[in-house]
């Protein structure tokens, strides 16, 4: 980082600032605010690597693919899911065929549940549809029916797997892993269940990652596979495959199974909140201190994965932010949406695809307009509401507290072209000298042009600075650099 340089007491320095910052917000309290929040940040942003180092660029912006009519606005978002060559949208307990605009009423009242899990049955003929309070098949001709076996649990919670041809939910009255017959799933043996190590608590989760059924409980996960018995639960446990991490139920919507990973909230004893990443038998934190923060004290949580100009992406949505992690750079990021021309603070698609294990390309879920929309890399806008990317360095001392003269500072990024780029475009570059409790005026950079600079800087100890960019074309930075010269202690 810039900080390791140091200027001389006298004479010029030419240091170079990565753009590339990470996200080390010091505490919570302002930054669900995007313009009174504090340190170093990106926003709207995603990170590559490059042969001249990281680079910031500005995430895809969301065109619009389909949707509902008005009157189905006022519904809870629930997601969609592929089947066939169909898209289906589902909303306030009802599904609907994008392709036809035909409508099916989900029996038994889900219309403010959480979004269910969709597995399938036959592949282009039935899914299976699975609320925590009912499981329904439907049929590519448009018809769902409830399962009503004597031994299907009247209660369940997220999440149904399919493995090795078995249907398996939560039963919550005698907390255990229920099966149903092979390739059946509206019909449920009463033999056919497992529990989980008694210690850890109530089922909360069930997920299939590779060839496991995982068990997420509040005080463990354990790992279980099909062990092939014809008789009882064909689960079994995997040997030296569980934690003593759990997690919390408001987290049950933040499991996401993406790219043979599996990430998610999880829980310690102590109570304590951060996200990890299971791949293959191990277990890894993903989440730093600045993130867990963040996390702490937030009611609401719901999580999904998207693959996007080559990051495969786990987007969680909070109550207050929306936190971004790239699974190939290893950063976290923030987004948000815009509404009316005013930056919201957080990124409003909150759901995704139903089917675990079928790619959803980048489509997500808008639940304030009920529009399915692709997050596409050949769209810098949000269905032509702006982007706000915005880079916020650390304070940076240069070495030292000693004064110092700042000169001309160079921005090395993508030059536009001038005859496609919208007139004036260009970044938006401000200062704080006062650990961000206040910024100087902005001034502007052409991006149009092949020297993007500022001159004469003032001076100060310490600086951080702030990039602000809000047109709608595509931007690129790896790093500005910066004449620094040093001067007496005053």
């Amino acid at each position: 980082m810039a900080d390791n340089a140091k200027v001389p007491e006298s004479g010029q320095s030419t240091i170079l600032i990565p753009l590339a910052v990470p996200y080390e917000p010091r505490n919570a309290v302002l930054q669900s605010n995007p313009n009174t929040s504090t340190d170093s940040s990106l926003w709207n942003c995603l990170v590559e690597n490059s042969a001249g180092g990281p680079q910031v660029l500005k995430r895809p912006g969301l065109s619009t693919n389909t949707g509902l009519s008005s009157t189905a606005f006022i519904s809870k978002a629930q997601g969609f899911f592929f089947f066939g060559a169909v898209l289906y949208q589902i909303a306030g307990g009802v599904i609907y065929n994008t392709s036809t605009g035909a409508t099916t009423l989900i029996p038994g009242g889900h219309g403010s549940d959480s979004p269910p899990t969709v597995v399938p049955i036959i592949p282009g003929v039935s899914v299976a549809v699975h609320f925590n309070t009912g499981l329904y098949t439907f049929t590519s001709a448009g018809v769902i029916t409830t399962v009503t076996s004597a031994n299907y649990p009247s209660s369940s919670r997220q999440g149904m797997v399919l493995l090795d041809g078995t249907y398996y939910v939560i039963s919550t009255s005698d907390n255990t892993i229920r099966g149903s017959a092979l390739q059946d799933p509206t019909t449920w043996n009463a033999l056919n269940f497992i529990g989980t190590d008694i210690s850890f608590g109530n089922l909360l989760v069930l997920n299939r990652h590779l060839n496991y059924l995982v068990a997420l409980c509040e005080h463990g996960i354990q790992f279980f596979y099909d062990s092939g018995a014809a008789t009882g639960s064909p689960l079994l446990p995997v040997g030296n495959a569980s934690w003593t991490t759990g997690i919390n139920t408001i987290h049950s919507l933040s499991v996401v199974e993406y790219s043979d990973s599996m990430v998610f909230v999880s829980q310690n004893g102590a109570g304590g909140f951060f996200v990890v990443s299971i791949n293959g038998l191990s277990q890894t934190r993903i989440s730093t201190p600045y993130i867990e923060r963040l996390i702490d004290g937030q009611s609401t949580f719901s999580a999904y994965g998207l693959h996007v100009n080559g990051h495969d992406l786990y987007v969680l949505g909070l109550t207050d932010y929306t936190l971004v992690y790239d699974m190939v750079m290893g950063t976290w990021v923030r987004w948000t949406s815009s509404m009316g021309g005013l930056e919201q603070t957080i990124f409003f698609p909150t759901t995704a695809i139903a089917n675990p294990g079928i790619g959803g390309g980048n489509f997500v879920q808008n639940p304030f307009n009920l529009r399915i929309e692709l997050l596409d890399p050949g769209t810098y806008t949000d269905t032509s509401q702006q982007i706000v990317c915005r880079i916020r360095t650390p304070n940076i001392i240069f070495g030292s507290l000693q004064k110092k003269r700042f000169g001309a500072l160079f921005l090395h990024a993508d030059t536009l072209n001038p005859i496609t780029a919208v007139a004036g475009v260009g970044l938006f570059v401000s200062h704080s000298d006062m650990d961000y409790r206040s910024f100087s005026a902005t001034r502007f950079i052409n991006m149009t042009t092949q020297r993007k600079q500022l001159q004469r800087n003032g001076s100060s100890r310490r600086r951080a600075w702030e990039f602000l960019y809000v047109d709608a074309n595509p931007f690129r930075a790896s790093h500005v650099e910066l004449n620094v010269e040093g001067g007496p202690l005053s």
